[in-house]
């Protein structure tokens, strides 16, 4: 180990006031420090927390999935109160999310977990996670999504005859998922293999909108319109018929889930074996 001179300085002064014979005879060893501590690990402090709170001895993979949760779906705010009514609409929601998701397994990603927790500006979540490394993506898996996205919504109407606001983060994710795939990979037959908006970066700086510049006039746009909202009427309506065809598998993950709250995929694997 390096010691600057200042250092060595240091150490002396100490060594002198100690009584050691510095300046005379052999020179005295350097004191030698205690070992360092080793590290306390860092890779998953927050799972600790958890187990902590928990009065737990080691930390368990309950504490990792809550951690993960935390962080990719929000705090828990078991203090928001809900009425009957509000949580019966969420677990219908929630359920008509993951129920067409499982029922495309060749194009949508397995669902992770379910639940009617509040979280963060959430009041239910439906998480899907992808079995693999994915870098890409292709045109049915952005129609999946974007199905799957909307059968919240598609639930509410088919139980409850009405809708509510809970489905306005699923009806802006899928309209700018459905504008993305229409203008800016391409993937609308109508409108053709075009780009019709840039990435965003060369417009940084400029005074424009640079989240996105639009490349078509007024009547482009119109068609975009048109197509974009028949993409999501056609989608929402085969979300709708999965639904009507399997409503005793809604009413089954429904349930369970205001029963337990919060279901995971081998909960639903057992749902949806009868």
């Amino acid at each position: 180990m390096n010691i600057s001179s200042q250092s060595s300085w240091r150490w002396s002064e100490r060594l002198v006031s100690a009584g050691c014979p510095i300046a005379c005879g052999p020179p005295c060893p350097a004191p030698s420090r205690p070992p360092a501590p080793s590290p306390a690990p860092r890779a998953a402090p927050r799972p600790a927390l958890l187990a902590a709170r928990r009065d737990a001895q080691r930390v368990g993979h309950i504490d990792f999935e809550n951690a993960k949760d935390k962080v990719l779906l929000g705090a828990e705010r078991r203090s928001l109160i809900m009425s009957d009514q509000d949580k019966r609409i969420t677990a219908y929601h929630e359920a008509g999310h993951a129920l067409v998701c499982i029922l495309t397994p060749e194009e949508s990603d397995p669902v992770h977990k379910v639940t009617i927790i509040p979280r963060g500006t959430a009041l239910g979540l439906t998480q899907i996670l992808p079995s693999e490394d994915r870098l890409s993506t292709t045109r049915s898996r952005m129609l999946a999504q974007i199905r799957h996205g909307l059968a919240g919504r598609a639930a509410e109407e088919l139980v409850f005859s009405h809708f509510s606001t809970g489905a306005a983060g699923d009806l802006a994710s899928a309209t700018q998922c459905a504008h993305r795939m229409i203008c800016r990979y391409g993937m609308s037959e109508r409108i053709g293999p075009v780009c019709l908006e840039g990435s965003g970066s060369e417009e940084l700086f400029l005074g424009r909108d640079w989240m996105n510049q639009r490349r078509y006039g007024e009547k482009q746009a119109a068609e975009i319109d048109n197509e974009v909202s028949r993409m999501l009427r056609e989608l929402y309506d085969d979300a709708l018929r999965r639904l009507r065809e399997h409503r005793n598998l809604l009413e089954r993950v429904a349930e369970a889930l205001l029963e337990h709250e919060t279901l995971d995929s081998g909960d639903l694997a057992l749902l949806m074996a009868g």
